[in-house]
């Protein structure tokens, strides 16, 4: 033997100022080493140690210490994990701060698959569902307004002043989707509008919506809570030929969510408190297919463009993980191309208007679906992009109704289902509305 301490490496991450004991005794003599330290195994000839040789203390340590980081020297094929390691190297994180502690746990971890799926669930790809979460509520706030069926009683459709409310609530879920971790919610819609005729079969209105989403990450690793204020300026049509309407909408959410990663040694909890400014335009045009005076078939579309401006946010609790997000502004456009059939019947002067409809949607996300982060607990401004979802989603939508106008009266009552399903997220509403003319 030359005198040299010769240490196997196992697994990965090494933080440069690292000590780590080899021998611990009343007896440890190191006269003899040499201070020359080979490293053996996997990282031979890339991480280097030195000799740290017992002092007077009781009881008598031999350590070495790391002379210079190796941070995931086998670096990730995945694009958002290699962005990951490259960020983390040019930290140079302090040894034994909770940075490193999170780094050494991960280097344990062999198989680069698994390795992967744990820093994809660190980084905060999961706020890029809130983007979808926006979608849906906004077509449920378009939804409430329609001028389908107007032509059974244009009588009605012409009286002065209506009030209308409507309440939905509907469940979602999403698959993992490339990046973007699959979720479910829970929401529910209270809207109130107010719409007066102006002639030449058109109506002017107003309405106010109250949304709530319960989002629900897969896996336990997020939840939180989204509230928005929305109001929108809208006008529809009801001629012999066609119905149509228009609507700009706009608002404000506010989003509260705890992300949760258990690595067995290390728990990781963060909290973020961010809002968000929608805005929405739709469109959408029907013809009145008249098959009989109670029986009409309609080719309907509509087009939509939605907005949203996320703030920017930082994570906040004692992580060693909390992350900065960068302000994100993504936009869709949807689009909804159907045909609805409706029956009237009138019972003891009620008149009752039944529907059903099937529809193609499709929806587009037209911004890239990068964030820019870093991590909040250090002091260098380098930050990296990860990337989530932004491929066109189709769908399948089937919807139901039921119309009720009681007898002499213009006030309405409807009962509605909307579905939409591809195989990969499922959306299920259901809808309660009430209109007072007067």
């Amino acid at each position: 033997m030359d005198g040299s301490l010769r240490v196997c490496a196992l697994g990965d991450n090494y933080i440069a100022g690292a000590e780590y004991t080899v021998v611990e005794g009343p007896d440890v003599n190191a006269d003899d080493m040499s201070d020359t330290v080979i490293t053996e195994g996997p990282l031979a000839g890339i991480l280097e140690f030195e000799l740290i040789r017992p002092d007077g203390g009781f009881p008598k340590l031999l350590k070495i210490r790391v002379l210079e980081s190796v941070i995931f020297a086998d670096d990730p094929t995945d694009p958002n994990c290699k962005a990951f390691a490259d960020y983390i190297r040019s930290l140079d994180p302090a040894p034994g701060s909770e940075l490193a502690i999170l780094l050494e746990h991960l280097g344990q971890i062999i198989s680069p698959d698994e390795l992967c799926n744990i820093i994809k669930r660190i980084l905060p790809s999961t706020y890029s569902g809130l983007e979808w979460v926006n979608l849906d509520s906004q077509k449920t706030l378009f939804d409430a307004i329609s001028s389908t069926q107007c032509q059974f009683n244009p009588d009605c459709w012409e009286q002065g002043g209506q009030f209308w409310s409507r309440f939905t609530g509907w469940f979602e879920d999403y698959d993992t989707r490339e990046d973007m971790p699959g979720f479910d919610s829970k929401n529910g819609t209270f809207t109130v509008g107010y719409d007066h005729y102006v002639g030449s079969g058109w109506r002017l209105g107003l309405l106010g919506s109250y949304i709530h989403n319960n989002v629900k990450w897969d896996g336990g690793i997020a939840k939180g809570n989204v509230d928005s204020l929305q109001g929108c300026i809208y006008t529809k049509y009801c001629g012999r030929l066609l119905y149509a309407d228009v609507a700009v909408a706009a608002g404000l959410n506010w989003y509260d969510v705890t992300r949760e990663i258990d690595l067995g040694e290390v728990k990781l909890r963060s909290v973020t408190t961010s809002r968000g400014y929608p805005v929405a335009v739709r469109g959408k045009l029907g013809w009145n297919g008249r098959i009989s005076e109670s029986l009409i078939l309609s080719p309907e579309a509509s087009f939509s463009y939605h907005y949203l401006h996320l703030d920017s946010f930082a994570e906040k609790s004692p992580s060693a993980v909390d992350w900065e997000v960068e302000s994100k502004d993504s936009s869709f456009i949807r689009t909804d191309l159907g045909l609805l059939a409706s029956k009237m019947y009138e019972w003891n002067d009620y008149q009752v208007v039944f529907y059903a409809g099937l529809s193609w949607v499709m929806n587009c996300p037209i911004r890239s679906g990068d964030y820019t982060i870093k991590l909040v607990n250090t002091t260098s401004p380098d930050t990296f992009d990860i990337f989530t979802f932004d491929d066109w989603v189709n769908r399948v939508s089937p919807k139901v109704g039921m119309k009720v106008n009681p007898p002499g009266s213009c006030n309405t009552f409807e009962l509605n289902y909307t579905g939409e399903y591809n195989g990969q997220e499922t959306y299920h509403a259901a809808s309660f509305a009430i209109q007072a003319a007067f």
